[in-house]
């Protein structure tokens, strides 16, 4: 017997998957968690629509990991053009997903962003959060770093490539 395959089309496809990824290589003690201006950072997202794949990241220096993995989201989002099609954001990121699972960004909202001892990556919290209600469906799903999912290990491989080679 044998198994043809044919491609995914746009057509097939219901939905934009997108996989992201934040890194920082944070030289400072383990105790005090402190990024210096000198560490390696970067983030990286992969979109996969039908046959058409993207991706991208970007290296920068003294961001934390939360910071960066935001950014990916951010980027990756504003990456797609149409806000119509359903999206479905995959993330190792328990910060973030966790937070958009339980609405805690409302919260904040309505405090005007401020919380008790300072709300970390605020502003961009807010460019997420824009982000997110510029498009007609979104859902967030949490997935395991470092495992079986292919689309995950290989944002985190090319966010590891950009720090590599910055």
């Amino acid at each position: 017997m044998t198994l043809s395959f044919t491609p995914e089309t746009k057509k097939d496809v219901k939905y934009i998957s997108l996989y992201t990824d934040g890194g920082s290589r944070n030289s400072g003690t383990k105790k005090l968690h402190h990024v210096g201006k000198n560490d390696k950072s970067a983030y990286a997202y992969f979109l996969k629509y039908g046959g058409l794949e993207k991706i991208y990241g970007e290296a920068t220096w003294g961001k934390t990991n939360n910071a960066m993995e935001l950014l990916a989201v951010i980027r990756g989002l504003q990456a797609v053009k149409n806000k119509n099609i359903p999206i479905m954001v995959y993330s190792d990121s328990k910060y973030i997903v966790n937070c958009i699972h339980s609405e805690w960004y409302k919260s904040w909202e309505k405090k005007g962003w401020n919380i008790e001892n300072g709300l970390k990556n605020k502003h961009l919290w807010i460019q997420l959060v824009k982000e997110i209600r510029s498009f007609t469906f979104i859902s967030f799903t949490w997935v395991k770093g470092h495992q079986s999912n292919k689309y995950n290990n290989m944002v985190d491989l090319y966010c590891n490539e950009l720090m590599d080679n910055q």
